[in-house]
């Protein structure tokens, strides 16, 4: 097991590498290093969308802790939440073909949503796209702070090295390779990535019926829909259905396709394979909560109560004799790695793509599109640059949050990191289907999404981490934080209604 680990993760660095340094040529201007010059194809879309999105902190976790607290429901539910995220993008997705065709933009949500609110005179909307990449910034640094944090303790639990080691190798290397060839490295690397994680999923279900154990008991038909709770299946299918119309590193894909029939024929079949995967991640936590974790406490081995199920699987790795299933343990290991790398190489290639177009570039030229080629080199070095700087950032962000403890909690740190990017989705929607739609009330509703997402979030996170189960206005935390996404999201949209109601009188 140990030698298919580290051959793989040494085979899988060195190609990432190898083609970091190709790519090279290929990236030199800004628009080739964050958009690929708009030629990125239908296979490719498919493979950087399941790869990016069946991350190990937002999808793999995730899916697994609802099935093990939740059963069948949990498993319903994630399935549900996947085909929202298809039906959300194709109900609104023909609002933004003329912005993805158009070859001349920046190819970036943030952009997009202040072209919503351009009045001729008014330089507001520039400000606006600034907060709108605030948000964006401060939901990537959290969220790869969570994957590369959970790929780390996996590190921890099965060769007991420090978590802050592999963290600053991992991020470091990511940033390396990354910081190459830009997007068009994450898009193979990608793809190579997707190849480990089926490669792991197959390992993980041929496991299932070798391992000799007890058969899973919890599957409760009766309360598939009821079982989660009626917050918990609000929230998530609410997360679900604006998943894909407010997360930028979706606007980077579709507008590297600059093509919207790639994008929604893409998002179909990409989502189509993602349901099927979720489905298999939410078993695998009925799977820890009836086989693994008796079998770990029936040979004294402290295990997490669901909080970390894939730690708890290789907790039993000295209980598996046979051979084949030690095999199945590393590539189930190497997938989930893939995982993380997978969602943080992209992450921070869009952190890059929003920091440079969004807040550097858009000060001078309006869009990406517009810069002569010499411009157009220079900051496609200023978006290596940045990869750089945002990587120590997200080292000390990391450094700071695991000091207070604040990282113990992959589920409900999940719903804290995702729900700040819903406030966006007030100004985006307003701004696509309201007549007297504002810059002043979009930049409120945003500014109030952050402040009450970071305030209920980490007001909330202790106490459910301490398994406070307190009502708080009628709501337990874990609901609170459940409902995290639907909330900031409802209060937006009543700051925007507030401020453009009293910018009209």
């Amino acid at each position: 097991m140990n030698t298919i680990i580290i051959f793989g993760l040494i085979l899988i660095s060195f190609i990432s590498l190898v083609g970091g340094f190709k790519s090279i040529n290929k990236s030199r201007t800004a628009t080739e290093f964050f958009l690929m010059g708009g030629k990125l194809k239908l296979p490719a879309f498919i493979g950087t969308m399941v790869a990016s999105n069946l991350s190990l902190g937002n999808m793999i976790f995730v899916c697994s802790i609802w099935g093990y607290y939740f059963g069948l429901s949990g498993v319903f539910w994630v399935a549900i939440t996947i085909i929202l995220l298809i039906v959300g993008y194709n109900v609104f997705g023909k609002h933004f073909k003329k912005y993805v065709e158009d070859k001349n933009n920046s190819g970036s949500l943030h952009d997009y949503i202040a072209s919503l609110y351009i009045i001729e005179g008014n330089e507001k909307y520039k400000t606006l796209r600034y907060f709108t990449s605030l948000v964006t910034v401060v939901t990537l640094i959290l969220a790869i702070v969570l994957e590369l944090h959970i790929a780390s303790t996996l590190f921890g639990t099965l060769y007991n090295v420090q978590i802050g080691t592999t963290f600053v190798i991992l991020t470091s290397l990511i940033a390396v390779y990354s910081c190459l060839g830009g997007f068009r490295t994450v898009v193979d690397t990608d793809i190579l990535q997707s190849v480990f994680l089926v490669f792991g999923i197959c390992a993980g279900i041929y496991f299932y019926y070798n391992f000799p154990a007890e058969p899973i008991k919890s599957i409760e038909f009766k309360t598939i829909i009821s079982g989660t709770g009626w917050a918990n299946a609000l929230g998530i299918s609410f997360l679900g259905f604006g998943w894909l119309l407010i997360t930028m590193d979706t606007w980077q894909r579709n507008c590297a396709s600059r093509s919207i029939d790639t994008s929604l024929n893409g998002i179909i079949l990409a989502g189509s394979l993602m349901v099927v995967f979720v489905i298999l991640f939410a078993f695998f936590g009925i799977y820890i909560k009836d086989v693994v974790e008796p079998l770990a406490i029936k040979n004294n081995i402290v295990t997490s109560s669901g909080l970390l199920p894939y730690n708890d699987f290789f907790k039993i790795e000295s209980l598996v004799t046979q051979q084949d299933l030690r095999f199945c343990l590393g590539f189930i290991f190497i997938g989930l790695i893939m995982a993380a790398i997978s969602t943080a190489d992209t992450f921070l290639v869009v952190l890059s793509h929003s920091i440079t177009t969004d807040l550097l570039i858009s000060k001078n030229a309006k869009d990406l599109g517009s810069l002569d080629e010499k411009s157009n080199i220079f900051f496609g070095a200023i978006g290596r640059a940045t990869i750089i700087v945002v990587t120590f950032i997200i080292m000390i962000s990391w450094a700071i949050l695991n000091y207070f403890n604040l990282l113990g909690d992959p589920l409900n740190l999940f719903y804290v990191a995702y729900s700040v990017q819903y406030s966006l989705l007030p100004a985006l929607l307003f701004g696509i289907f309201y007549k007297r739609r504002n810059v002043t009330s979009a930049i409120s509703s945003i500014i109030a999404g952050i402040i009450f997402t970071l305030f209920i979030g980490f007001y909330f996170l202790p106490k459910v981490q301490q398994g406070d189960m307190t009502d708080y206005l009628n709501l337990r935390p874990d609901q609170w934080l459940g409902l995290l996404p639907f909330l900031i999201s409802l209060i937006s949209a009543i700051t925007y209604s507030i401020a453009n109601l009293f910018k009209r009188k």
